[in-house]
């Protein structure tokens, strides 16, 4: 399969602002009915985005799982930077600052204005740039 990386640059800083847009994105994609699988940089920060997850929206559900669980049903993981996705997913969310190197498959790098992240933003393009992804 070949590989395409989305860039979704953010009016609004911060991080609650790149994670509302994450669960909105992850929501949309998986009632298409892909699976998805999202690299979170930290335990800390995974466990806080799964709890967002639960609680985004009032009138919408995610099911998801967080590895190292082996539920392969689960159309939504996430995991730490690094952790392989259990199923091969056809969607993968960076939430982590640098770029994936392990996904096989779309890419969405979510990008808030800050200065910092939009720099952050563009080193992870680079990146893709240099092994040739669109």
């Amino acid at each position: 399969m070949a590989q395409q990386v989305d860039f979704y640059l953010l009016s609004k800083p911060g991080s609650a602002a790149r994670e509302q847009f994450a669960c909105r994105l992850i929501n949309k994609v998986y009632r298409l009915g892909e699976q998805v699988h999202v690299e979170i940089d930290n335990a800390t920060a995974l466990q806080a985005f799964d709890e967002m997850l639960w609680t985004f929206s009032d009138d919408s559900f995610v099911p998801h799982t967080c590895l190292p669980d082996d539920d392969t049903r689960t159309p939504v993981t996430l995991g730490l930077a690094g952790q392989p996705a259990l199923a091969q997913p056809t969607v993968y969310v960076n939430l982590t600052s640098a770029a994936l190197t392990n996904a096989q498959c779309r890419i969405a790098e979510i990008v808030p204005a800050e200065p910092d992240q939009k720099a952050l933003g563009r080193q992870r393009y680079a990146a893709y740039r240099d092994r040739k992804l669109s």
